[in-house]
């Protein structure tokens, strides 16, 4: 079972270490994945799109 959670933010700041920012200017974009998640877990849009998603009647 999937559930569609759309979130709208306009500004997502991912602040990331030397290594990953040379991973990423290389082409090798999976490097960016834990900032990034770690970026939306912070973000007010995420946590409240996940409460929604939360509050949802099962099935």
């Amino acid at each position: 079972m999937t559930t569609e959670v759309t979130v709208a933010i306009d500004t997502l700041v991912v602040e990331v270490d030397e290594a990953t920012a040379r991973a990423v200017a290389e082409g090798r974009t999976e490097a960016l994945a834990p900032a990034l998640l770690a970026a939306l877990r912070d973000h007010p849009a995420f946590a409240d799109a996940v409460r929604r998603v939360s509050r949802r009647p099962a099935g």
